[in-house]
């Protein structure tokens, strides 16, 4: 079953809806509704500090985030660590969703 991690009322995850060591394992995330501005995973560690998630490969980092309506990315969570979603104007939509509800 799918939650929904960003509402279209606010420009980020509401502290409630925040994922945190609970949420583990491998997720899509699905942008339901795009409001022009792009919506960005933020991570939280140890250090209780907010930071940009990105992704490094070889040729250099890539920002996760979602661009358009319809858009899915396909993510891993670390148990130890905190997630939200931010984005510049209200509007979007972004639901999350386990990727094998049935085999974790």
């Amino acid at each position: 079953m799918s939650k929904v991690l960003l509402k279209s009322t606010k420009t980020e995850t509401d502290p409630a809806d925040i994922l945190g060591p609970q949420w583990y394992g491998d997720y899509h995330l699905l942008c339901t509704t795009y409001a022009g501005h792009e919506v960005k995973m933020q991570v939280r560690g140890k250090d209780n500090v907010w930071h940009d998630a990105s992704l490094q490969t070889a040729s250099g980092a890539l920002p996760v985030k979602l661009t358009a309506a319809g858009a899915v990315l396909a993510i891993t969570l670390i148990k130890e660590w905190d997630y939200k979603l931010v984005t510049g104007t209200k509007g979007a939509v972004v639901e999350i969703a386990k990727q094998h509800p049935h085999g974790d």
